[in-house]
């Protein structure tokens, strides 16, 4: 079956991925993953 996949972002999504927007993930040298909120000024723009 060669039929593509459709994915629309619901509401839910979009709620995150501008939340996701403010926050920069990082990685420490163990492999463990932390946040910490952009400066106002650094936030990008959808």
């Amino acid at each position: 079956m060669n039929t593509p996949v459709i994915h629309a972002h619901d509401a839910a999504e979009d709620s995150s991925d501008e939340t996701l927007r403010s926050v920069e993930i990082y990685t420490d040298s163990f492999g463990h993953h932390y946040g910490q909120r952009k400066p106002r000024a650094e936030r990008r723009e959808p």
